[in-house]
C-alpha cells in the first residue's frame, strides 16, 4: 500500500469512529454519569417555578378583578353571581 492509501483508511476510520462516539453519546443523553448529560432535572423545576410564578399572577388579577367588580356595586356584591369560574389553585410549594 502507498502512503495515499494509508492516510485516505486513517481519515476514513478517524471520520466513523467520530460518528460512533456521537452515536454512543446520544444512546442515553439524560444519564447522570455522562458528561454531557443533558440537564433535564433543572429544566423541568425552572419551568415548573415559572409555571407557578404565573398562576400565582393570574390568581393576583383574578383577586383584584373581584374586587373592582364588588366595589361598583351598592350592596356591596353580597347577592351578586359571579361572571365566570373562579377557582383557587394552590400550586405554592
Amino acid at each position: 500500500m502507498s502512503a495515499r492509501q494509508y492516510a485516505s483508511v486513517a481519515a476514513v476510520a478517524f471520520a466513523l469512529l467520530g460518528i460512533e462516539g456521537a452515536a454512543t453519546e446520544c444512546e442515553n443523553p439524560f444519564s447522570p454519569k455522562r458528561f454531557n448529560q443533558l440537564g433535564m432535572d433543572r429544566f423541568c423545576e425552572a419551568a415548573h417555578d415559572e409555571m407557578c410564578q404565573l398562576l400565582r399572577w393570574w390568581r393576583e388579577e383574578e383577586e383584584e378583578g373581584e374586587q373592582d367588580d364588588t366595589e361598583g356595586t351598592e350592596g356591596g356584591g353580597a347577592g351578586e353571581v359571579p361572571s365566570g369560574p373562579r377557582t383557587r389553585y394552590s400550586f405554592d410549594r
